[in-house]
């Protein structure tokens, strides 16, 4: 039986009061987000509402929306490298390398920063979404939530992917698109505990925000007077609609890395100097389109109606690929979920044309909605998370077979040019080998106590006196041992430090060790996970612990053994990579 299957059949434990905060502070979040950005978003709208002469250059119009994305910038810019750089992007990179073990700054001040920067950069007309700052911002809160309460790291890292699969939730409003994220893309693994804290967190963020009004990617296809069909003849173009999509994420994904590399490697300007700049150039671009172009939300639902002529999609779609790519490569805070999905819509409503012009029929609205889920697949490679997202955001069980069709084509070949998600490449563009580091998060949770503890251990009898206890100390190496009685069973440890601070306050020397002890030691059983080791030495500040059977001493761990086990792991990862290249 594997580990987590041992997982699933074992007893789940679930803190349903820690899932529900979870879920809370994640709608929350997702409230903030999108009440800032749709308010800072409408008053810019109404500030370059003045002139609607998108031909001139000299407009009061591109004037103003140009000067509004140049201020926001220079503001997102400066409070991502100033105060908190780790709020920078979509943060679910930064999560997922928490998630993974490796130290990431998830404070209330990155949240505070993320959530600040984020509403300013997309409220002044930067092209990215909001959905994956939620994912951070709900992940550094319920990191904050799970430091209150004493949890192995193992749960206190699904914790943290918890609370990121209750943003998306929250900012989708789909509970079951929140889980499988945390399954398919942050955790990589299925187990009691983490579907369980997931799915209740997820449960009551996504129903908060739906209470509080975050309807804004609902699909709603009565509003458009469409019904979503699906037929055989349909099939072939829906496997040139996954192709396409698969190209495109591909493409998509080569020049957000292309775009971060060039700042990096070649301008080296600051990051509010890019962000103040990506805001410069989105202001000019988008008001040198109609009216339309200025708000993206409302763009995609135009993209939707099916009303927009083959140049205005075109451009849609160049556009939306050029300014986000511009805007994450700034370094702005701001998610690629959004985006994903406008440039998913226009693809399909291509692809619906070309099967207009071969079959003189095709459901427009349909082929949009199944383009979404199969370019936000090809970006992210999350297959079956892109299927369910796009179904709850629909509630339209008839357009789940034609995306199943577009996301696993769009997967595989978004796969076969150019492989891994954008997550674990942009970790793998900051030096992060998510392969190895998984590795390592593993050898926490497969190897038990007992793999790595001394079985050979130096021991004091509960009946020897303090002067023999100086002998021990003087020809040993190890500065504690553990106390035993008759039957071997620890009920104390005692340290040098125990032994001078009793002789300093001018104890006689025949005094038994029990009085000089501390008694009750904190013990492990053999069985537990290295994980349950590693909290145990931290939780009590403890540099050695005594292992167990039965209630039996077996054998002791200290702080170095841990290093050294995560150091041979480590060092066999490297020359095995070596040797597969």
């Amino acid at each position: 039986m594997t580990e987590d299957a041992k997982d699933l059949a074992g007893p789940t434990n679930i803190n349903l009061l820690e899932a529900c905060v979870i879920g809370i502070v994640a709608a929350v979040g997702a409230v903030l987000l999108k009440e800032g950005v749709g308010r800072l978003g409408a008053w810019r709208i109404a500030m370059g509402a003045e002139s609607h002469n998108y031909l001139s250059l000299a407009s009061p119009e591109m004037t103003m929306f140009a000067l509004i994305g140049l201020v926001g910038g220079l503001i997102s810019g400066a409070l991502i490298q100033f105060v908190a750089p780790e709020a920078n992007g979509s943060g679910i990179p930064q999560v997922k390398a928490a998630i993974l073990g490796i130290p990431q700054d998830l404070s209330l001040r990155t949240a505070a920063v993320k959530l600040v920067s984020c509403v300013v950069a997309l409220g002044t007309g930067l092209s990215m979404g909001r959905e994956g700052p939620t994912v951070q911002l709900s992940a550094a809160l319920s990191a904050n939530a799970s430091k209150l309460i004493r949890s192995s790291p193992k749960h206190r890292a699904q914790l943290i992917a918890a609370g990121a699969g209750a943003g998306l939730a929250a900012a989708f409003n789909a509970p079951l698109a929140g889980v499988l994220f945390v399954l398919e893309e942050l955790i990589g693994r299925m187990s009691g505990f983490t579907v369980g804290t997931a799915v209740v967190a997820c449960f009551v963020a996504a129903v908060l925000s739906r209470l509080v009004g975050v309807h804004s990617l609902d699909i709603q296809l009565s509003k458009y007077n469409s019904v979503s069909t699906f037929a055989a003849m349909d099939i072939p173009f829906y496997l040139l609609l996954g192709a396409a999509a698969g190209l495109l994420g591909a493409l998509f994904n080569k020049g957000i890395i292309g775009g971060l590399t060039l700042n990096r490697d070649l301008l080296k300007w600051p990051v509010t100097v890019t962000c103040g700049l990506a805001g410069l150039v989105s202001g000019l671009l988008v008001a040198s389109q109609p009216p339309i172009f200025h708000d993206y939300s409302g763009l995609r639902e135009a993209l939707l109606s099916g009303n927009l002529g083959l140049n205005t999609i075109l451009i849609v779609l160049a556009l939306q690929f050029v300014l986000t790519v511009v805007a994450y490569s700034s370094g702005a805070p701001g998610g690629l979920f959004a985006p994903s999905l406008t440039m998913g819509a226009c693809l399909g409503l291509l692809s619906a044309m070309v099967e207009q012009h071969f079959c003189g029929t095709a459901n427009s609205i349909t082929f949009a909605i199944v383009g979404m889920g199969a370019v936000f697949c090809a970006v992210a490679r999350v297959p079956m998370t892109a299927v369910v997202i796009i179904f709850e955001m629909t509630t339209d069980f008839n357009v789940v077979l034609p995306l199943m069709i577009s996301c696993v084509v769009s997967y595989l070949v978004a796969e076969k040019l150019d492989p891994g998600s954008i997550y674990d490449q942009l970790l793998e563009w900051v030096g992060i080998d998510t392969h190895i580091v998984e590795g390592d998060a593993g050898i926490m949770k497969t190897k038990s106590a007992a793999d790595i503890m001394h079985r050979s251990v130096e021991t004091i009898a509960d009946d020897c006196t303090l002067s023999t206890v100086r002998a021990i100390f003087a020809n040993s190496k190890h500065h504690g041992f553990p106390v035993v009685d008759k039957e071997y069973r620890p009920v104390g440890m005692v340290t040098h430090h125990d032994v001078l601070e009793f002789d300093r306050l001018e104890h006689g020397g025949e005094t038994l060790i029990i009085e000089v002890m501390t008694v009750k030691p904190v013990t492990i059983n053999s069985d537990e996970s290295l994980a349950e080791v590693v909290l145990a030495l931290d939780k009590y500040k403890i540099s050695r612990l005594p292992i167990v059977e039965k209630g039996k001493l077996v054998g002791i761990i200290t702080k170095a053994d841990v290093v050294t086990a995560e150091s041979q792991f480590l060092l066999r990862s490297k020359k095995t990579e070596k040797i597969n290249d």
